[in-house]
């Protein structure tokens, strides 16, 4: 047979529980009878045995996935639009922004066992805790928000608005609840031990805690293409062991079978624990586990039929983990590194010897260049720098992880001394981070004028891949040729989705529970709103500008009353905009490089696009400026009258789900106006 049954299984689960989580049980059912039926006319036809085994684990999959959803998914449905008020159980505790704590539990009501995620003001919980909590729950926006998959694959199937929660009783010893205290013990000494991005650039490789980092520094990294170092993922953890693991076997010791398991097993334990448990990191360790097992039985061993068989383990048992991008990510990483970058090595061997430095760095590189479909789909964008930055950073990456190990074993005791050079190898990759943030074109979401240069990349992916099937034949090379096709039909839907796009307008509203940030996106025109400034806004308004592969704002507009504007006003002023406007007592009209016109009164800011009337004001100001199609409000007073014609987004944190309006500090909300002046709104 072409593949393995393990690689055919695998990716039939994968693709059909996906489709059947977005689609729901009753098209799985269908689908299930419609490859069933396939699978006897192929049979007693053709008997392709390919062909059959396919079908036969594609209708296998769309009923095993039926069976949950309509057993787990969608009995929740009916918990939408209800507020409850029951006993939960907290499964974990993750830092947030401003010392909050974003706790997931799980309970019942009405019947229905629910898992939800919500905001604590206070660090006094833990896993295993017992806590009253009155939340209201409702549907997810059918979108393809990064933000419901990640929800979706961790069981969480409902928006959850907590109004209140206390904790009931506390949770005896767990390995949960020890883990994460000792965690937050390791970060505590971290935050105070080191300050600066080095500091905060510590705790989001090693802890997954990014709340030190600056928005600014947040969108360096990501143009930097090191997002993935800065969250403990799958892909994080995948290519460290991988690593590890190419660096071993070119020692004497090394080349036992039963060493390198040994080692993978150690590597898998400690890092599962020391990265406190995270889905992600238990759903690669189970990968790499199996990738390695091959080896105790038989001394060939087939990545592909591995890879397929962990897919096919980790669904079989968590089935919500087909939305998982972290699961996504370790397949490519696993795929590139441990397919692609063993041919490149035995190719590029025949002339000349590799060093340890050289395996790292190929081993890198590969695993990158195969993950860049799966991160441009899931975030929108790739950075071309990623595969230079990740192999200039891992030496500083390996100095500053064996130090930290270090410290975490010796109980965070020698942490003024172990901390000490863990920072010193952590500050010239913050220096990198923000010398190749300012590249323009490092960070690439495709669009038609980029279009070029997202094609080149997919040009160098294809070329690699034809040398690898014609100077070596791999037993997988089918599935390489898929992969390379899958590329260059993401970069043509990526790139017809813009050009469709060309004409439309988007309004990103985002909030910190009081104030809004608006960003109004116009062809080559964006302008940036404020109902007042803060720390936080002045934070998202830098990774606004990464996101939308800006240098500046064409127009910043604050309109605040309130003293901290003057405290908070220098961190606006940093951001470069043709025009900075806060508020003042006469009318101000700026031409947006003559795409669009905004007037800015004393209290508000108004525009039209495509016909579509906007105002951007705080709420007490609604009655005065009516008849608008979007209005972006902000502020704490109550109105009655949100233009009830109208899309109107609510920036207070104290509206929960408000009706015939949106609330952007619950979810951020991005309204678009295509260009016959249609409204559509989304809930990120």
């Amino acid at each position: 047979m072409t593949y393995s049954r393990f690689t055919v299984i695998g990716l039939c689960l994968y693709v059909c529980f996906f489709v059947s989580s977005l689609t729901g049980s009753l098209t799985a059912f269908v689908l299930s009878g419609i490859c069933a039926a396939g699978f006897f006319a192929v049979r007693f036809t053709v008997n392709n045995k390919n062909a059959v085994l396919a079908l036969t684990a594609a209708a296998a999959s769309f009923l095993i996935y039926g069976i949950y959803s309509a057993a787990f998914v969608e009995p929740t449905a009916g918990l939408a639009g209800n507020t409850y008020e029951l006993t939960a159980k907290v499964i974990s505790v993750t830092p947030a922004s401003r010392g909050a704590e974003y706790v997931t539990a799980e309970g019942s009501a009405d019947g229905v066992p629910v898992r939800f995620s919500f905001y604590y003001p206070y660090n006094d919980i833990v896993a295993g805790d017992a806590a009253d909590v009155r939340v209201s729950f409702s549907e997810f926006p059918r979108t393809a928000s990064q933000n419901d998959n990640y929800n979706y694959s961790r069981g969480i199937f409902l928006r959850a608005y907590s109004e209140g929660a206390a904790v009931l009783e506390k949770g005896g010893f767990s390995i949960n609840s020890a883990i994460s205290a000792y965690s937050s013990y390791l970060r505590e000494i971290i935050a105070g031990e080191l300050s600066g991005d080095e500091g905060s650039l510590l705790l989001a490789v090693f802890f997954g805690d990014k709340s030190g980092l600056t928005g600014e520094f947040s969108a360096a990294v990501r143009k930097a293409g090191l997002s993935h170092m800065t969250a403990v993922s799958g892909m994080h953890f995948s290519l460290i062991v991988i690593i590890v693991m190419s660096l071993l076997r070119l020692l004497p010791p090394g080349r036992n079978r039963f060493v390198r398991f040994g080692t993978v097993l150690l590597l898998t334990a400690f890092f599962s624990v020391f990265f406190n448990m995270t889905a992600s990191v238990r759903r690669s360790g189970i990968m790499m586990v199996i990738c390695f097992a091959g080896e105790l039985f038989a001394r060939k061993r087939s990545v592909l039929s591995s890879l397929g068989a962990a897919v096919t383990l980790i669904l079989l048992c968590e089935p919500c983990a087909c939305r998982d991008a972290g699961l996504l990510m370790s397949v490519c990483g696993t795929f590139g590194a441990g397919v692609v970058s063993p041919s490149v090595c035995a190719l590029i061997s025949r002339h000349r010897k590799l060093s340890v430095t050289a395996v790292s760095a190929i081993t890198s590189v590969c695993a990158t260049y195969c993950t860049i479909p799966a991160v441009t789909l899931i975030f929108g964008g790739f950075s071309v720098l990623s595969p230079v930055t990740t192999v200039i950073v891992y030496p500083f990456f390996i100095t500053a992880m064996a130090f930290t190990l270090l410290f975490a074993l010796t109980g965070g005791f020698a942490g003024g001394v172990l901390l000490i050079p863990a920072g010193a190898a952590m500050k010239p990759v913050s220096e990198l981070i923000k010398a190749v943030s300012g590249f323009r074109y490092g960070y690439i979401v495709p669009d038609s004028e980029q279009f070029p240069v997202f094609m080149a990349v997919s040009a160098v992916f294809i070329l690699a891949v034809a040398l690898l099937v014609r100077f070596k034949k791999l037993r997988g090379r089918h599935l390489l040729y898929a992969c390379a096709g899958a590329f260059c039909a993401l970069a043509g839907l990526i790139t017809a989705d813009r050009l469709s796009d060309r004409g439309n307008a988007r309004i990103t509203v985002y909030s910190d529970g009081s104030d809004f940030l608006a960003a109004l996106e116009y062809r080559s025109g964006v302008s940036l709103f404020a109902s007042g400034v803060s720390e936080k806004l002045s934070d998202k308004a830098y990774e606004m500008m990464c996101d939308m592969c800006v240098d500046r704002f064409d127009l910043i507009c604050v309109m605040t009353e309130k003293e901290r504007s003057m405290v908070y006003a220098p961190a606006f002023a940093e951001l470069p905009a043709l025009e900075r406007r806060f508020m003042e007592n006469s009318e101000f009209i700026c031409d947006i490089g003559g795409l669009y016109e905004v007037t800015v009164y004393e209290d508000a800011a108004e525009t039209e696009i495509n016909g579509v009337g906007m105002i951007f004001s705080d709420v007490a100001a609604a009655p005065i400026y009516e008849g608008h199609g979007i209005a972006v409000y902000g502020g704490y007073k109550r109105s009655e009258r949100y233009d009830i014609n109208s899309v109107t987004v609510l920036a207070d944190k104290r509206y929960g789900d408000p009706d015939n309006a949106y609330s952007a500090y619950v979810y951020d909300t991005e309204v678009r106006i295509d260009r016959e002046g249609r409204i559509r709104v989304l809930q990120k």
